[in-house]
């Protein structure tokens, strides 16, 4: 599975507002934070709205969020040839930090097909390791798979600002980070008019 690849997606002074809000939030009841779970290892920081905590909770980045939820759909839109109107329904602002690998995951949350697509924005690239994996089959045997090189993925380092995107079924994780802290923010789009993001 080839992701689609925007370079340049996020302004860098939009990125730093969104790193900023981590680094000021992330110890608070906005972000859920833990030790990484595949090695023990870093620290893991993430804000999912609406799904683990209130839009309104985070309403001071509404601006910034809605700029990047429109130009994710406009984006989808020119790059999937969807059968219906894709809208976005939900978004997650992260902070890895080294020594945290994400499992091998597909998008589908806990609402099964109602996310069609993910979008993953890059907001620096000052760290090592932790690169995005895909692979094309995969049969879970844990509840916490994590890529391998043997597993022969096709496997990317970002550059700061680029946006990945890709349909939310497909099997994707990432290498363990080894220095630096990544700061990322992944959408979420849907097809489905019941699930539309509100504010």
């Amino acid at each position: 599975m080839t992701p689609k690849i925007t370079n340049s997606f996020i302004t860098q002074a939009d990125a730093q507002t969104f790193s900023d809000y981590i680094t000021k939030y992330k110890d608070t009841e906005r972000f859920d934070t833990h030790v990484g779970l595949a090695h023990k290892e870093g620290e893991a920081a993430r804000a999912v709205f609406p799904e683990r905590t209130r839009p309104s909770d985070h309403i001071e980045i509404k601006e910034v969020v809605d700029k990047y939820a429109n130009l994710f759909i406009e984006q989808l839109t020119k790059d999937y040839d969807h059968p219906n109107p894709l809208h976005f329904y939900g978004i997650s602002i992260t902070r890895l930090t080294a020594g945290v690998q994400l499992r091998i995951h597909r998008d589908i949350h806990t609402v099964g097909p109602v996310i069609k697509y993910s979008g993953v924005m890059y907001l620096n690239d000052d760290w090592d390791g932790g690169e995005i994996t895909f692979l094309d089959e995969f049969t879970p045997k844990s509840k916490f798979d994590i890529y391998e090189d043997d597993m022969e993925g096709l496997v990317y380092k970002p550059n700061a600002g680029d946006l990945f995107t890709f349909p939310a079924e497909a099997w994707h994780g990432g290498r363990k980070i080894t220095r630096g802290s990544r700061d990322a923010v992944v959408l979420w789009a849907t097809d489905s008019t019941d699930h539309i993001f509100h504010w």
